[in-house]
């Protein structure tokens, strides 16, 4: 009796001791369909692993049901919530934004993501990497730099003050307690450290530096992730561009090469004294503050290798031939080409030139440059659109693409490829996420205001030859009507990518919304960023919530706009007509 007494005993100890182990190591998995206040408290218990796979497995449906809830709730019980929130992990981060996201704005899942995977873990990273955009930036380049090369030294715990009093207008993505903490943090560096940190974000300086990625934009992806942690983000690639450059001039010597026993891949080393190698790792060891951990330069060189290498030889060879054309002494090689294997010619385009007046034809494919210059240095011709066959299902609720489910602009694209505005590839997809580029939004603009194409194309720019077949007419009846002009120079640049403020303004014009004079800038961080030519037109479309900032409110006029943000915006408008 007694060992029946004992063993049932122990069975239920068992069974307990299981239990426990399901609520503390959270088997029971967190689901957006249990609601937020049962998500937060069922993650109190889950693994760092576990909140992660939530927040990036939720879907944008998900997100709105969530929001929804929110909207229900007191005051008293989101306080409750937000108590729980201390990790400040991204679940953390997700929570905060749905709890406290004024109900009036929607949350977009993707600028939500963004915003994560672009969180950095201290102010000093946030600052290094605003420095290095604001290089770029025409407007505020010139005061950065100095800054950066002249006074940046100087700063340590009895001067951080005055120095951040002095540069808070120019780093307008930094609040000011965001600035005394990155000062404070670049004072208790050692002093070579100190000493290192203006070196590197001058070596990634991006004055006067524009290129085009388009041609390999897989690579690209993949670089902005390795640097900024955002596959879109095209400062990354750039920034380890300049690097390469860098190490290029340093060592008089070319970093890539053609691959030994397979040409079509890249090799890269650097033949270099060792006491230049030991300066170099030293400053590497600096991009600590950039969130980037390197420790030689033969890590990185074997990094960038393997990334570059994984990809298709068509996109390696346009990496090559970028780095041939535009910094010559970073590459040595034949530039084989991955058709023929022979040297010096461009691998050729399998799509061919297609009519514009062809109605099963797509605005085209996508670079991913950051476009905020008017100075392309050498112009690719803008991709040709494949070809896609015409379905002959014409019922309402049939268009279908394979890669926007449960993407935050599904209905806005399906609903502009129900009017016939934008089409598919011929593998099924859409691409919203990719750049849109000059040529291609004249395109749709066009289609979505009603217009035709011109029949006869009399375009003077000085590089209409890289204008291509499909768009010719487009541009030819933006330009008519006033709602696309060229650049300074006389050129169109049709394969450069379009910015925020460009798409806005093309919108605006095509449309004839009237525009007055003097309008009250938008209240953004960045507002002084805008172009003075392009402010009265985002402060227009503000006013009619035809466009809205970022969570942070940014409005980041000089970021690409994608398919995606494009086609909402334009869908938008159509919907009010």
């Amino acid at each position: 009796m007694e060992r029946k007494l004992f063993k049932g005993i122990l069975s239920l100890a068992v069974v307990l001791a299981i239990l426990m182990t399901f609520l503390t190591t959270g088997i029971f998995a967190l689901s957006a369909k249990d609601g937020i206040e049962s998500i937060i408290n069922k993650a109190q218990n889950s693994s760092l692993e576990e909140r992660d796979e939530f927040v990036y497995g939720l879907t944008q449906s998900e997100l709105d049901v969530l929001r929804s809830e929110v909207k229900k709730f007191t005051k008293g019980q989101k306080n409750s919530l937000l108590q729980k929130l201390n990790r400040n992990d991204d679940f953390d981060v997700l929570m905060r934004n749905i709890l406290l996201a004024d109900e009036e704005i929607q949350l977009v899942l993707e600028d939500v993501i963004y915003k994560l995977e672009n969180r950095v873990k201290s102010d000093l990273e946030k600052f290094a990497k605003e420095a290095v955009f604001l290089t770029s930036v025409e407007e505020k380049s010139r005061d950065v730099i100095r800054f950066i090369v002249n006074d940046l030294i100087k700063v340590n715990e009895d001067t951080y003050l005055e120095y951040v009093e002095n540069v808070k207008n120019l780093f307008l993505g930094m609040s000011e307690d965001e600035l005394k903490s990155a000062f404070l943090e670049f004072s208790d560096l050692e002093e070579s450290q100190r000493e290192g940190v203006p070196t590197i974000i001058m070596i990634l300086n991006q004055e006067d530096f524009d290129v085009d990625l388009s041609g390999f934009q897989s690579i690209a992806h993949d670089m902005n992730k390795m640097i900024m942690n955002c596959e879109y983000d095209s400062l990354g690639t750039k920034m380890l561009l300049k690097m390469l450059e860098y190490f290029s001039n340093i060592g008089a010597t070319s970093v890539v090469h053609d691959k030994d026993g397979d040409v079509y891949k890249v090799k890269l080393s650097l033949d270099i004294p060792s006491n230049i190698r030991n300066a170099i790792d030293r400053e590497l060891r600096t991009t600590a503050i950039l969130g980037k951990d390197i420790k030689t330069l033969d890590d990185l060189l074997i990094e960038i290798e393997e990334l570059i290498n994984k990809h298709d030889n068509t996109e390696i060879y346009n990496f090559k031939k970028l780095l041939k054309e535009e910094f010559k002494m970073v590459y040595r090689g034949n530039l084989p080409v991955p058709e023929t294997g022979d040297p010096g010619s461009d691998p050729k385009d399998p799509l061919p030139s297609k009519d514009p007046s062809d109605e099963n034809e797509d605005e085209g494919t996508t670079g991913d440059d950051k476009g905020d210059k008017n100075d392309d240095k050498s112009p690719n011709v803008t991709p040709k659109p494949e070809e896609v066959e015409e379905s002959d299902d014409k019922l309402p609720g049939t268009v279908t693409f394979t890669d926007i489910e449960n993407h935050w602009a599904e209905e806005n694209i399906i609903g502009l490829a129900k009017l016939g505005i934008v089409t598919g590839y011929t593998d099924g997809s859409i691409k919203p996420n990719n750049n849109i580029t000059r040529a291609e939004m004249a395109v749709i603009v066009v289609k979505a205001a009603s217009l035709e194409p011109a029949d006869e194309i009399n375009l003077s720019f000085k590089d209409k030859d890289e204008i291509p077949n499909w768009a010719a007419g487009y541009i030819q009846t933006a330009v008519d009507n006033g709602i696309i002009t060229g650049y300074e120079d006389n050129t169109f640049k049709p394969s450069k990518n379009l910015t925020r403020e460009e798409m806005v303004v093309l919108i605006i014009k095509a449309f004839d919304i009237a525009v007055e004079e003097g309008l009250q800038p938008p209240k953004f961080k960045d507002t002084d960023e805008i172009g003075s030519w392009a402010l009265n037109f985002v402060a227009k479309s503000v006013d009619l919530n035809i466009v809205s900032g970022y969570l942070d409110n940014t409005f980041k006029p000089k970021r690409n706009v994608t398919r995606a943000e494009t086609f909402t915006v334009l869908y938008n408008i159509l919907k009010t007509k």
